[in-house]
C-alpha cells in the first residue's frame, strides 16, 4: 500500500472518529456531563487561562517568590491536541517525521486529561471535579492515535522504500 492510500485511509478514520466524538458527551462533573462540541469550540479559552496560569507560575518562580502552584489547572490545556492533529494531518504527505512528532505530542496532550482531577468549567473561572470520562473522550483519544498510526507507517514505507533503492 502506498503513502497516499495510508495517508487517505488514516486521515478519513481519524476525521470520522474526531466528527462523531463531537455528537458525544466527553467527561461528566459534580455538575454535569460536558458536550464535546462546545468543548472543542470554546476549550480555547480554558486551554488559554490554564496556560497563563502556569506561565505566571513558572514566571514567579523564576524571579525568586515561592509561589503556590494551583492544582486545578491544566486539564484544558489538552485542547490544544486538537490543532496538532489537524496540523500533523496537513504534514504527512511531505514532513512525514514532523507529522509524527505532532501527532505524538497531540496524543500526549489528550493522555493528560486522565491525569487531572478538575476541569475548568466557567468562565468565571470556576472548577469542577471530573467525575467521569465518557465515550467523546475515547473517539478523540482513538482519532489521535490514528494519526499517529499512520504517520509511523508512512514513516516505515518511505524507510523501506529508501532501502530498496
Amino acid at each position: 500500500m502506498g503513502k497516499k492510500q495510508i495517508n487517505k485511509i488514516g486521515i478519513s478514520i481519524s476525521l470520522t472518529l474526531f466528527l462523531l466524538a463531537l455528537t458525544q458527551k466527553s467527561y461528566c462533573t459534580s455538575n454535569n456531563c460536558a458536550d464535546s462540541l462546545l468543548n472543542f469550540l470554546l476549550g480555547w479559552i480554558g486551554a488559554l487561562m490554564d496556560g497563563g496560569q502556569i506561565v505566571e507560575y513558572i514566571l514567579e518562580t523564576i524571579g525568586g517568590n515561592n509561589p503556590t502552584f494551583n492544582t486545578k489547572i491544566g486539564a484544558s490545556i489538552s485542547w490544544i491536541a486538537n490543532p496538532l492533529i489537524f496540523t500533523s494531518m496537513i504534514f504527512l504527505n511531505k514532513k512525514t517525521k514532523l507529522a509524527l512528532i505532532l501527532s505524538t505530542l497531540s496524543l500526549v496532550l489528550i493522555l493528560s486529561f486522565l491525569f487531572f482531577d478538575s476541569v475548568l468549567a466557567t468562565e468565571a473561572g470556576h472548577y469542577f471535579k471530573i467525575k467521569k470520562l465518557k465515550f467523546g473522550y475515547w473517539l478523540w483519544f482513538s482519532s489521535s492515535i490514528t494519526i499517529v498510526i499512520t504517520a509511523y507507517l508512512n514513516l516505515k514505507s518511505k524507510n523501506n522504500l529508501q532501502q530498496h533503492l
